[in-house]
């Protein structure tokens, strides 16, 4: 064969392989866009149901009746994503229902409401023990909950100024800061229990996606209402995170501290503060780190320690980080992966397999459908930074 029929046919396979590539590409986004559809889909009849939503899909009886405070600000996130503000509005208009009808408390975020009655519990009478049964963390305060919830609500106010959502985020800041601020940078993880029955427990380790929430949520707030005191609270969540929680060795953040408040708890690579970090801090350092905890199935487990499944919500987080650093080809992979577990109702599952281990005592993560995980898709999908407003 002649030297000009070589180079022919080498450059008509090359320009047929990058049309393969591009066409491969372009069917992967077309697959993910129709997921993401699906999922948000699912995310609007879920708050059209009732509202706020339950946030698991799930028998057990007291879960199917609670709405999470911490996903159903980040389904209001990924609803304003997609321009649905009416959508978003409904969840927001909960949270300022819930602080003002609190009986017992009217200055801070629930962990968890009623879904469908924001100005209640969560709660369910078991006939077999003949009592109401409750949730000592649902009916708690954290500070992961109230800053998350915060940031959803100023969000909204960036595009529309409701002053009930500024006041109420204002007030479940301030209780974070009056109640879960100690001597050291940083902010500790709550209360959970019931207050007027004294039984309430002082969470005291301080976690770093809590902070991360705190960061962003304080941030906002100086911006939106030029007090001081929020500037002064985001440096305190920056200096606890960057000092005290970022490890330049092995170029990651830790997951927070032990119950002291203060000793590094550093034996897990959190797929959720990695990818967090790199959003809300704009430090992308942990996500060379976060390849360790890549599962057999294309996403991102809990943590480092079992990589037999993924974790949905936080596969999502960590491809939308990905996204936002530059990964692109990486993070389409892990859309792709995430998406073959989505549910014939639109639903993404919390994790891809029956019972997900962490490297946590005592805890796994099941495959319950939830609002978190179709969330994150979605944001993730959109290349949305819930975190842009700080930076």
């Amino acid at each position: 064969m002649k030297k000009g029929a070589i180079r022919f046919v080498f450059t008509f396979v090359l320009t047929v392989l990058a049309a393969g590539m591009v066409f491969t590409s372009v069917f992967a986004g077309e697959e993910v866009t129709a997921a993401k559809d699906a999922a948000l889909a699912w995310l609007k009849g879920a708050v059209d149901r009732q509202c706020p939503p339950a946030t698991f899909d799930t028998d057990d009886p007291l879960i199917a009746v609670s709405s999470y405070t911490y996903e159903n600000a980040v389904t209001a996130l990924a609803l304003m994503a997609e321009g649905d503000m009416e959508g978003a509005k409904k969840i927001l208009d909960a949270f300022v229902q819930g602080m003002q009808n609190d009986t017992e408390f009217s200055d801070r975020f629930r962990n968890a409401y009623m879904a469908g009655n924001a100005a209640t519990v969560p709660g369910y009478w078991n006939n077999a023990a003949g009592q109401w049964v409750q949730d000592a963390y649902q009916v708690g305060s954290g500070t992961k909950s109230s800053a998350a919830a915060a940031v959803a609500l100023m969000t909204y106010c960036l595009s529309d100024p409701v002053e009930d959502y500024l006041n109420t985020a204002v007030k479940g800041i301030n209780w974070v800061l009056g109640y879960c601020a100690d001597a050291n940078p940083g902010f500790t993880a709550g209360y959970n229990g019931w207050p007027k029955a004294e039984a309430e427990t002082k969470l005291t380790y301080k976690a770093s996606v809590d902070n991360l929430w705190m960061y962003a949520a304080c941030r906002m707030l100086a911006e939106q209402t030029g007090w001081d005191i929020y500037a002064a609270a985001a440096d305190s969540a920056y200096s606890f995170l960057t000092e005290a929680m970022y490890s330049a060795g092995d170029s990651r953040f830790f997951q927070g501290t032990a119950e002291d408040g203060v000793t590094p708890v550093a034996n897990l690579i959190m797929v959720d503060v990695q990818a967090l970090a790199a959003l809300c801090l704009d430090n992308d350092a942990g996500m060379d780190n976060i390849g360790l905890a890549r599962a057999a199935d294309g996403g991102y487990a809990y943590d480092n320690s079992a990589t037999n499944g993924s974790w949905l919500e936080g596969s999502a987080m960590a491809a939308l980080a990905l996204k936002q650093t530059g990964n692109e080809e990486t993070a389409d992979a892990v859309l792709s992966a995430i998406q073959q577990f989505q549910l014939p109702s639109g639903a993404f599952p919390q994790a891809s397999i029956a019972e997900l281990r962490t490297g946590e005592l005592n805890r796994t993560i099941n495959n319950w459908p939830t609002l978190g995980a179709a969330a994150w898709f979605i944001l993730a999908a959109d290349n949305y930074d819930p975190f842009a407003p700080i930076k």
